[in-house]
Protein backbone atom coordinates (compact mmCIF):
# COMPACT_ATOMS: atom_id res chain seq x y z
CA UNK A 1 0.00 0.00 0.00
CA UNK A 2 2.92 2.33 1.05
CA UNK A 3 2.97 3.15 -3.12
CA UNK A 4 -0.95 3.81 -2.88
CA UNK A 5 -1.88 1.18 -4.79
CA UNK A 6 -2.84 -2.52 -4.86
CA UNK A 7 -5.93 -2.29 -3.45
CA UNK A 8 -8.79 -4.46 -4.59
CA UNK A 9 -11.34 -2.29 -6.12
CA UNK A 10 -11.29 1.57 -7.29
CA UNK A 11 -14.49 2.87 -7.72
CA UNK A 12 -16.23 7.15 -8.76
CA UNK A 13 -13.25 7.30 -11.55
CA UNK A 14 -13.20 11.27 -12.94
CA UNK A 15 -11.06 13.26 -15.16
CA UNK A 16 -10.11 16.56 -15.75
CA UNK A 17 -7.63 17.86 -18.16
CA UNK A 18 -5.38 21.50 -17.59
CA UNK A 19 -4.77 23.76 -20.22
CA UNK A 20 -1.39 22.18 -20.71
CA UNK A 21 -2.48 19.49 -22.06
CA UNK A 22 -2.60 17.38 -18.73
CA UNK A 23 -4.93 15.08 -17.47
CA UNK A 24 -5.36 14.04 -13.79
CA UNK A 25 -7.74 11.06 -12.84
CA UNK A 26 -8.81 10.68 -9.59
CA UNK A 27 -10.49 7.17 -8.00
CA UNK A 28 -11.59 6.48 -4.75
CA UNK A 29 -9.70 2.85 -3.97
CA UNK A 30 -10.70 0.63 -1.10
CA UNK A 31 -10.32 -3.12 0.37
CA UNK A 32 -13.73 -4.92 0.54
CA UNK A 33 -12.63 -7.07 3.08
CA UNK A 34 -12.30 -6.20 6.75
CA UNK A 35 -8.85 -4.56 6.54
CA UNK A 36 -10.12 -0.93 6.32
CA UNK A 37 -8.13 0.21 3.71
CA UNK A 38 -9.52 3.21 2.16
CA UNK A 39 -7.63 6.04 -0.19
CA UNK A 40 -8.15 9.36 -2.74
CA UNK A 41 -5.49 8.77 -5.33
CA UNK A 42 -4.64 11.03 -8.00
CA UNK A 43 -2.55 9.48 -11.10
CA UNK A 44 -1.28 12.39 -13.57
CA UNK A 45 -0.74 11.72 -17.36
CA UNK A 46 1.41 13.76 -20.00
CA UNK A 47 1.00 12.01 -22.95
CA UNK A 48 -2.30 11.81 -23.48
CA UNK A 49 -3.11 9.22 -21.45
CA UNK A 50 -0.73 6.55 -22.38
CA UNK A 51 0.88 6.19 -19.34
CA UNK A 52 -0.07 7.25 -15.48
CA UNK A 53 1.49 8.37 -12.64
CA UNK A 54 2.71 7.43 -9.95
CA UNK A 55 -0.26 7.79 -7.64
CA UNK A 56 -0.82 10.44 -5.20
CA UNK A 57 -2.23 9.86 -2.01
CA UNK A 58 -4.62 12.65 -0.76
CA UNK A 59 -6.27 10.85 1.98
CA UNK A 60 -5.85 7.16 3.29
CA UNK A 61 -7.96 5.76 6.44
CA UNK A 62 -7.52 2.39 7.91
CA UNK A 63 -10.22 2.93 10.44
CA UNK A 64 -13.36 1.12 9.83
CA UNK A 65 -15.30 4.11 11.22
CA UNK A 66 -14.85 6.11 8.70
CA UNK A 67 -15.23 5.97 4.74
CA UNK A 68 -13.90 8.98 2.04
CA UNK A 69 -16.80 9.04 -1.24
CA UNK A 70 -17.98 10.57 -4.18
CA UNK A 71 -14.55 12.47 -5.28
CA UNK A 72 -14.27 14.64 -8.04
CA UNK A 73 -11.14 16.55 -9.43
CA UNK A 74 -11.05 20.09 -11.40
CA UNK A 75 -7.81 21.11 -13.62
CA UNK A 76 -8.32 24.71 -13.24
CA UNK A 77 -8.96 25.99 -16.70
CA UNK A 78 -6.53 29.61 -16.07
CA UNK A 79 -4.02 27.97 -14.90
CA UNK A 80 -2.16 24.57 -15.32
CA UNK A 81 -0.12 24.94 -11.71
CA UNK A 82 -3.97 24.37 -9.92
CA UNK A 83 -6.03 21.15 -9.66
CA UNK A 84 -8.31 21.14 -7.02
CA UNK A 85 -9.96 17.70 -5.10
CA UNK A 86 -12.75 17.21 -3.32
CA UNK A 87 -14.71 14.99 -1.39
CA UNK A 88 -16.98 13.65 1.22
CA UNK A 89 -16.03 11.81 4.45
CA UNK A 90 -18.18 9.86 6.35
CA UNK A 91 -17.36 9.42 9.87
CA UNK A 92 -19.10 6.98 12.39
CA UNK A 93 -18.82 7.08 16.54
CA UNK A 94 -18.31 3.37 16.66
CA UNK A 95 -17.87 0.25 13.83
CA UNK A 96 -21.58 -1.02 14.56
CA UNK A 97 -22.67 2.15 13.46
CA UNK A 98 -21.05 3.08 10.21
CA UNK A 99 -22.97 -0.60 9.46
CA UNK A 100 -26.52 -0.25 10.80
CA UNK A 101 -28.30 3.28 10.38
CA UNK A 102 -24.61 5.02 10.80
CA UNK A 103 -26.75 8.20 9.60
CA UNK A 104 -29.02 8.17 12.56
CA UNK A 105 -26.55 7.61 14.87
CA UNK A 106 -25.43 10.53 17.88
CA UNK A 107 -21.93 11.37 16.71
CA UNK A 108 -22.13 10.86 13.32
CA UNK A 109 -21.56 13.39 10.13
CA UNK A 110 -20.44 13.73 7.14
CA UNK A 111 -17.95 16.83 6.12
CA UNK A 112 -16.67 17.86 2.65
CA UNK A 113 -12.40 17.54 2.65
CA UNK A 114 -10.52 19.61 -0.14
CA UNK A 115 -6.84 19.17 -1.38
CA UNK A 116 -5.38 20.90 -3.93
CA UNK A 117 -2.25 21.06 -6.17
CA UNK A 118 -0.28 24.72 -6.91
CA UNK A 119 3.08 23.22 -8.95
CA UNK A 120 0.95 21.21 -11.72
CA UNK A 121 0.30 18.02 -9.35
CA UNK A 122 4.27 17.79 -8.50
CA UNK A 123 3.02 17.86 -4.49
CA UNK A 124 -0.19 17.75 -3.05
CA UNK A 125 -1.45 20.19 -0.36
CA UNK A 126 -2.01 18.09 3.05
CA UNK A 127 -6.01 17.03 2.44
CA UNK A 128 -8.40 19.52 5.08
CA UNK A 129 -12.08 19.69 6.05
CA UNK A 130 -13.79 22.99 4.66
CA UNK A 131 -17.21 22.04 5.43
CA UNK A 132 -18.83 19.84 8.51
CA UNK A 133 -22.46 20.13 8.79
CA UNK A 134 -22.85 18.91 12.11
CA UNK A 135 -23.95 15.55 13.88
CA UNK A 136 -26.35 13.41 12.46
CA UNK A 137 -25.73 16.11 9.20
CA UNK A 138 -23.79 15.04 5.48
CA UNK A 139 -22.66 16.28 2.58
CA UNK A 140 -22.14 14.61 -0.68
CA UNK A 141 -21.74 14.79 -4.56
CA UNK A 142 -19.28 18.21 -4.04
CA UNK A 143 -17.71 19.66 -7.40
CA UNK A 144 -16.22 22.35 -7.59
CA UNK A 145 -16.24 24.57 -11.17
CA UNK A 146 -14.15 28.02 -11.91
CA UNK A 147 -16.08 30.73 -12.86
CA UNK A 148 -14.59 33.10 -15.81
CA UNK A 149 -13.31 35.74 -13.26
CA UNK A 150 -11.23 32.88 -11.40
CA UNK A 151 -13.46 32.15 -8.93
CA UNK A 152 -14.09 28.62 -7.04
CA UNK A 153 -17.50 27.70 -6.68
CA UNK A 154 -17.97 24.02 -4.74
CA UNK A 155 -21.45 22.61 -5.41
CA UNK A 156 -23.34 19.80 -3.44
CA UNK A 157 -25.84 18.22 -1.66
CA UNK A 158 -26.28 19.53 2.14
CA UNK A 159 -28.18 16.77 4.10
CA UNK A 160 -29.44 17.89 7.22
CA UNK A 161 -31.41 14.83 8.86
CA UNK A 162 -33.09 17.35 11.54
CA UNK A 163 -34.97 20.50 11.51
CA UNK A 164 -34.36 23.58 13.21
CA UNK A 165 -34.66 27.15 13.42
CA UNK A 166 -31.67 27.98 10.58
CA UNK A 167 -31.35 24.49 8.82
CA UNK A 168 -33.67 22.82 6.37
CA UNK A 169 -34.26 19.06 6.91
CA UNK A 170 -33.44 16.83 4.27
CA UNK A 171 -31.56 17.32 0.92
CA UNK A 172 -30.30 20.99 0.12
CA UNK A 173 -28.86 22.05 -3.31
CA UNK A 174 -25.97 23.80 -1.81
CA UNK A 175 -22.61 25.74 -2.89
CA UNK A 176 -19.49 26.96 -1.34
CA UNK A 177 -17.53 29.78 -2.73
CA UNK A 178 -13.92 30.73 -2.93
CA UNK A 179 -11.84 33.99 -4.47
CA UNK A 180 -8.47 32.64 -3.64
CA UNK A 181 -8.23 29.31 -5.27
CA UNK A 182 -9.57 27.11 -2.59
CA UNK A 183 -7.13 28.74 0.19
CA UNK A 184 -10.46 30.28 1.78
CA UNK A 185 -13.62 28.75 1.66
CA UNK A 186 -17.40 30.42 2.30
CA UNK A 187 -20.07 29.21 4.39
CA UNK A 188 -22.44 27.39 2.53
CA UNK A 189 -25.66 28.99 0.73
CA UNK A 190 -28.45 27.21 0.03
CA UNK A 191 -29.64 27.23 -3.48
CA UNK A 192 -32.87 25.41 -3.31
CA UNK A 193 -34.59 22.14 -1.93
CA UNK A 194 -33.66 19.10 -3.79
CA UNK A 195 -36.83 17.49 -3.63
CA UNK A 196 -36.33 14.11 -5.25
CA UNK A 197 -39.21 11.25 -4.97
CA UNK A 198 -36.83 8.52 -6.56
CA UNK A 199 -36.96 6.63 -9.84
CA UNK A 200 -39.43 3.29 -10.37
CA UNK A 201 -40.02 1.00 -13.82
CA UNK A 202 -43.19 2.66 -14.65
CA UNK A 203 -44.32 -0.57 -15.21
CA UNK A 204 -43.77 -2.64 -12.22
CA UNK A 205 -42.33 -0.34 -9.31
CA UNK A 206 -38.66 -2.26 -9.24
CA UNK A 207 -36.35 0.60 -7.55
CA UNK A 208 -33.88 2.35 -10.06
CA UNK A 209 -30.89 3.76 -9.14
CA UNK A 210 -30.06 7.40 -9.93
CA UNK A 211 -27.93 10.44 -9.60
CA UNK A 212 -30.69 11.58 -7.40
CA UNK A 213 -29.29 12.78 -4.68
CA UNK A 214 -26.78 14.96 -6.81
CA UNK A 215 -26.55 18.22 -8.33
CA UNK A 216 -24.26 18.97 -11.30
CA UNK A 217 -22.81 22.21 -11.72
CA UNK A 218 -21.16 24.09 -14.66
CA UNK A 219 -20.06 28.19 -15.13
CA UNK A 220 -19.54 30.17 -18.01
CA UNK A 221 -15.97 29.42 -19.01
CA UNK A 222 -15.78 33.07 -21.25
CA UNK A 223 -13.03 35.51 -19.39
CA UNK A 224 -15.23 37.70 -17.48
CA UNK A 225 -18.73 36.23 -16.68
CA UNK A 226 -20.25 34.82 -13.63
CA UNK A 227 -23.04 32.41 -14.50
CA UNK A 228 -23.10 29.28 -12.93
CA UNK A 229 -25.61 26.95 -13.54
CA UNK A 230 -27.02 23.69 -11.61
CA UNK A 231 -29.25 20.84 -12.88
CA UNK A 232 -30.84 17.82 -10.45
CA UNK A 233 -33.84 15.41 -10.29
CA UNK A 234 -36.86 17.34 -8.89
CA UNK A 235 -40.70 16.24 -8.85
CA UNK A 236 -42.25 19.69 -7.75
CA UNK A 237 -43.34 20.23 -10.92
CA UNK A 238 -46.05 17.41 -11.12
CA UNK A 239 -47.31 17.02 -7.74
CA UNK A 240 -44.33 14.54 -6.44
CA UNK A 241 -45.36 12.37 -8.69
CA UNK A 242 -41.88 11.78 -10.57
CA UNK A 243 -38.19 13.12 -11.12
CA UNK A 244 -37.79 16.30 -13.21
CA UNK A 245 -35.18 18.01 -14.75
CA UNK A 246 -34.41 21.27 -12.66
CA UNK A 247 -32.20 23.98 -13.46
CA UNK A 248 -31.02 26.83 -11.90
CA UNK A 249 -29.15 29.99 -12.59
CA UNK A 250 -26.58 32.72 -10.60
CA UNK A 251 -24.92 35.80 -12.74
CA UNK A 252 -23.01 36.88 -9.71
CA UNK A 253 -20.95 33.60 -9.38
CA UNK A 254 -23.36 31.88 -6.97
CA UNK A 255 -23.59 34.52 -4.45
CA UNK A 256 -27.47 34.64 -5.41
CA UNK A 257 -29.77 32.73 -7.74
CA UNK A 258 -32.78 33.33 -9.77
CA UNK A 259 -36.05 31.27 -10.18
CA UNK A 260 -35.54 27.58 -10.69
CA UNK A 261 -37.25 25.74 -13.61
CA UNK A 262 -38.21 22.91 -12.12
CA UNK A 263 -38.58 20.63 -15.26
CA UNK A 264 -36.93 22.06 -17.94
CA UNK A 265 -37.21 18.59 -19.98
CA UNK A 266 -39.81 18.75 -22.86
CA UNK A 267 -41.84 15.13 -21.86
CA UNK A 268 -43.32 15.33 -18.48
CA UNK A 269 -45.03 12.09 -18.14
CA UNK A 270 -42.18 10.44 -17.48
CA UNK A 271 -39.59 10.18 -14.80
CA UNK A 272 -36.19 12.30 -15.95
CA UNK A 273 -33.10 11.51 -14.37
CA UNK A 274 -29.02 11.52 -13.95
CA UNK A 275 -28.48 14.85 -15.24
CA UNK A 276 -25.17 16.42 -16.28
CA UNK A 277 -24.84 20.02 -17.16
CA UNK A 278 -22.30 21.72 -19.25
CA UNK A 279 -21.25 25.10 -20.68
CA UNK A 280 -19.52 25.62 -24.78
CA UNK A 281 -17.14 28.33 -25.05
CA UNK A 282 -19.70 30.29 -26.24
CA UNK A 283 -21.83 29.91 -23.38
CA UNK A 284 -24.41 27.46 -24.79
CA UNK A 285 -25.19 25.18 -22.25
CA UNK A 286 -26.20 22.14 -22.28
CA UNK A 287 -27.90 19.41 -19.86
CA UNK A 288 -27.92 15.68 -20.18
CA UNK A 289 -30.07 13.39 -19.13
CA UNK A 290 -32.22 9.74 -18.85
CA UNK A 291 -35.79 9.06 -19.53
CA UNK A 292 -39.05 6.41 -19.69
CA UNK A 293 -40.35 8.09 -22.98
CA UNK A 294 -40.41 6.04 -25.44
CA UNK A 295 -40.97 2.40 -22.83
CA UNK A 296 -44.09 0.10 -23.90
CA UNK A 297 -44.79 -1.10 -20.55
CA UNK A 298 -43.29 -4.68 -21.72
CA UNK A 299 -40.95 -6.38 -20.20
CA UNK A 300 -37.93 -3.89 -21.45
CA UNK A 301 -37.36 -0.95 -19.77
CA UNK A 302 -36.74 1.23 -22.41
CA UNK A 303 -34.53 3.83 -21.84
CA UNK A 304 -33.57 6.89 -23.66
CA UNK A 305 -31.06 9.42 -23.90
CA UNK A 306 -31.21 13.02 -24.17
CA UNK A 307 -29.52 16.72 -24.53
CA UNK A 308 -30.88 19.79 -23.90
CA UNK A 309 -29.35 22.93 -25.06
CA UNK A 310 -29.93 25.97 -24.42
CA UNK A 311 -28.35 29.21 -26.94
CA UNK A 312 -29.85 32.08 -24.44
CA UNK A 313 -28.68 31.35 -21.22
CA UNK A 314 -31.09 28.77 -19.96
CA UNK A 315 -34.52 30.93 -21.28
CA UNK A 316 -35.28 28.46 -23.49
CA UNK A 317 -34.70 24.56 -24.31
CA UNK A 318 -34.14 22.45 -27.70
CA UNK A 319 -33.95 18.64 -27.62
CA UNK A 320 -31.74 16.04 -29.39
CA UNK A 321 -31.77 12.46 -28.93
CA UNK A 322 -28.17 10.71 -28.26
CA UNK A 323 -27.64 7.14 -29.01
CA UNK A 324 -30.30 4.28 -28.71
CA UNK A 325 -32.58 3.14 -26.68
CA UNK A 326 -31.36 0.48 -24.14
CA UNK A 327 -32.72 -1.80 -21.65
CA UNK A 328 -32.27 -0.37 -17.93
CA UNK A 329 -33.74 -3.78 -16.39
CA UNK A 330 -31.00 -5.74 -18.24
CA UNK A 331 -27.82 -4.09 -16.69
CA UNK A 332 -26.34 -4.04 -13.52
CA UNK A 333 -28.45 -3.85 -10.23
CA UNK A 334 -27.05 -1.71 -7.12
CA UNK A 335 -29.96 -1.13 -4.27
CA UNK A 336 -31.80 -0.73 -8.04
CA UNK A 337 -31.48 -1.09 -11.72
CA UNK A 338 -28.09 1.10 -12.23
CA UNK A 339 -26.07 2.75 -14.91
CA UNK A 340 -24.49 4.98 -12.76
CA UNK A 341 -24.26 8.19 -10.46
CA UNK A 342 -23.75 10.45 -13.13
CA UNK A 343 -22.99 10.73 -17.23
CA UNK A 344 -20.37 12.59 -18.72
CA UNK A 345 -20.68 15.87 -20.92
CA UNK A 346 -17.84 18.27 -22.10
CA UNK A 347 -16.47 19.89 -25.64
CA UNK A 348 -14.82 19.67 -28.66
CA UNK A 349 -14.19 21.85 -31.30
CA UNK A 350 -17.05 23.60 -30.49
CA UNK A 351 -19.56 20.78 -30.03
CA UNK A 352 -20.74 18.98 -27.25
CA UNK A 353 -18.99 15.66 -26.31
CA UNK A 354 -21.33 13.38 -24.17
CA UNK A 355 -20.25 9.97 -22.32
CA UNK A 356 -22.70 7.39 -20.92
CA UNK A 357 -23.96 3.81 -20.23
CA UNK A 358 -25.95 1.93 -22.37
CA UNK A 359 -27.26 -2.12 -21.62
CA UNK A 360 -26.79 -4.60 -24.33
CA UNK A 361 -24.46 -2.28 -26.18
CA UNK A 362 -27.40 -1.05 -27.83
CA UNK A 363 -24.94 1.93 -29.42
CA UNK A 364 -25.02 -0.67 -32.44
CA UNK A 365 -28.49 -1.52 -32.60
CA UNK A 366 -31.09 1.16 -34.12
CA UNK A 367 -33.31 3.26 -32.05
CA UNK A 368 -35.95 1.92 -30.18
CA UNK A 369 -34.67 -1.81 -30.97
CA UNK A 370 -33.56 -3.90 -27.66
CA UNK A 371 -30.73 -6.81 -27.43
CA UNK A 372 -31.05 -9.57 -25.63
CA UNK A 373 -27.30 -9.50 -24.63
CA UNK A 374 -26.90 -8.66 -20.79
CA UNK A 375 -24.00 -6.14 -20.94
CA UNK A 376 -23.23 -2.86 -20.13
CA UNK A 377 -21.02 -0.19 -22.23
CA UNK A 378 -19.95 3.44 -22.10
CA UNK A 379 -20.33 5.34 -25.10
CA UNK A 380 -19.67 8.73 -26.67
CA UNK A 381 -21.45 11.19 -29.26
CA UNK A 382 -20.85 14.68 -30.64
CA UNK A 383 -23.73 16.53 -30.27
CA UNK A 384 -23.34 20.09 -32.52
Amino acid sequence: MANGGDYERSTDPWVSVSPDGSAYAFSLSFNQTLSGENALLVSKSTDGGATWGPNAVLKRDTDLNVFNDKNSITADPTSSRYVYAVWDRLEFPVERASRVAGEHAIGYHGPTWFSRTTDGGATWEAARKIFDPGTINQTIGSEIVVTGTGDLVNGFDLIYNFKNAKKVRGDNVAIQRSADRGSTWSTPTIVDKLNSVGVTDPTFGSPVRTGDIIPSWATDPRPGHQEVYAAWQDARSNGNARDQIAFAKSTDGGASWGTVSYAINTVHSSPAFTPRVHVLPDGSIGVLYYDFRNDDAGIPLVTSTWLLHSHDGGATWQETRVGADFDMSSGARARGYFAGDYEGLTHSKGDFLTFFTQMNGAGANPPGSISPRPASDIFASRVG
